[in-house]
């Protein structure tokens, strides 16, 4: 994908060319607006049965397994900023270091919910990045659900590091 194709709003099939997550793992449906300058995007996923994290018993997906929603939309800005940069070497690959201050008012969202996401980073040093994330019900944003602040690390060779550290 090139910065000439790079509209701001894609849909899934778009997503799927910036991340690296594939089927059941990929939590990411639509990119509804980004800025590289403030490093802001916003995102929806609808929550489905086909999605890894789907719990049968409790009707949808955890509240916990929501910042796996936030890495991937993490990811997805990362790469629209590295596409807008012209950089054309293959993506890094993003580990996550912590996630803290994690507060939610919703413990479960259910099977045809939609969740609407912002991120927006709030410091880099190096290669390491602190977002502030919020997952919200509906489209104008007034209705938080969840709240955290995910820090990740990019790395040029994820198995080095996971061989030498594990």
């Amino acid at each position: 994908m090139t910065d000439d194709a790079l509209p701001q709003q894609m849909d899934r099939s778009m997503i799927e060319k910036l991340l690296p997550h594939k089927g059941k793992m990929f939590l990411q449906d639509r990119i509804t607006s980004y800025n590289p300058v403030a490093n802001t995007i916003c995102t929806e996923f609808d929550v489905k049965e086909d999605c890894i994290f789907y719990d049968v018993a409790a009707g949808g997906i955890p509240g916990w397994a929501s910042f796996e929603i936030m890495a991937q939309g993490i990811s997805a800005l990362a790469s629209i900023k590295r596409i807008l940069r012209h950089d054309m070497t293959p993506p890094k690959s993003g580990v996550v270091l912590s996630v803290t201050d994690f507060s939610a008012a919703q413990s479960v969202f259910k099977k045809g919910e939609v969740l609407y996401m912002t991120v927006s980073e709030d410091c880099c040093v190096g290669n390491v990045y602190k977002y502030f994330c919020r997952l919200y019900l509906d489209k104008d944003k007034t209705d938080l659900k969840i709240q955290t602040n995910i820090s990740v690390m990019e790395v040029d060779d994820i198995r080095g590091v996971l061989e030498n550290n594990v």
